[in-house]
């Protein structure tokens, strides 16, 4: 288990009706010089704002969330304890100690 920054980046489609896409970056607090992982969700935020709250964000850090990629393309989540079981379920491989 480990206490992580999470970072939200929308990337919006330039050709008509095709979704949007969000890349989450996952970072260790403890560790500001370390490695940064990324997941890749080929769906718009709904589906990541899924599994996010399945792991315990709650709905006013989403919204928030939300907000700050509707107004800035991205968003960030600090101070996120997650533990190797739902790095997993976000789509990330446990970052080594």
């Amino acid at each position: 288990m480990g206490t992580y920054s999470l970072r939200i980046i929308e990337n919006k489609s330039s050709q008509f009706g095709v979704p949007s896409t969000c890349t989450l970056m996952l970072k260790k607090t403890d560790v500001p010089q370390g490695p940064m992982e990324t997941a890749q969700y080929h769906s718009p935020w709904e589906p990541l704002k899924l599994k996010l709250s399945e792991c315990g964000i709650h709905d006013d850090e989403l919204q928030k969330a939300r907000e700050s990629l509707d107004a800035n393309g991205s968003a960030t989540i600090t101070e996120v304890v997650l533990p190797d079981e739902q790095l997993t379920q976000l789509g990330f491989v446990v970052l080594a100690a």
